[in-house]
């Protein structure tokens, strides 16, 4: 439905002088130009090529863009990152929560398939609804945008591993791998 995804290409969206508290989940796509931001009290650096993943409830503020920044901005909530990922969640859940992996740089040429689907995405809901199966279109094609995002999260897990040093991340993460062994529903973890 129409509240649970959004589409932002305007960096005067995020580039408030306050902070801001977000109430969705986000993927910042960085086009061009590089940016410092407080992300919960940690500053984290941004450039070109990366991707900036923000959990609901996270707060943002301190903005310091470069001249030439470009963003694109994709929000989704996390009853559509469930419906999406389904079973693989988990993995989702273990990096942006547990992990707190925040930042995720590519490779050109990966960063570009990104920035081609973005491309791809706004161009059909630009399109409008009198495209015939518009609501499938675009479901599908963000699903296979946060598919392929959460591969590359899976793919990279063993060269992060080394970042969970503390006792609390440690036992957070098994708290994570017990309820993903569950028999319960699989729901997002939220603050």
């Amino acid at each position: 439905s129409d509240e649970d995804i959004a589409l932002k290409d305007s960096i005067r969206l995020v580039s408030t002088p306050s902070s801001v508290r977000l109430a969705m989940n986000c993927l910042f796509f960085i086009l061009k130009g590089h940016a410092q931001v407080v992300v919960n009290g940690k500053i984290i650096k941004v450039e070109k090529n990366n991707f900036v993943i923000c959990p609901p409830n996270i707060g943002i503020s301190d903005f310091m863009i470069s001249p030439d920044f470009e963003v694109g901005v994709l929000f989704f909530s996390s009853r559509i990152l469930q419906t999406f990922l389904r079973e693989k969640v988990e993995i989702w859940n273990e990096f942006v929560y547990s992990r707190k992996v925040h930042v995720v740089a590519m490779e050109g040429d990966r960063f570009s398939a990104y920035t081609t689907f973005y491309g791809m995405l706004h161009t059909v809901i630009q399109s409008g609804v009198q495209m015939p199966f518009y609501n499938e279109i675009i479901r599908s094609m963000i699903g296979v945008g946060l598919l392929g995002l959460t591969s590359i999260l899976y793919k990279d897990r063993n060269s992060l591993n080394s970042t969970l040093t503390s006792r609390p991340d440690k036992l957070f993460r098994q708290f994570l791998e017990i309820l993903h062994n569950s028999s319960t529903a699989h729901c997002t973890v939220e603050s």
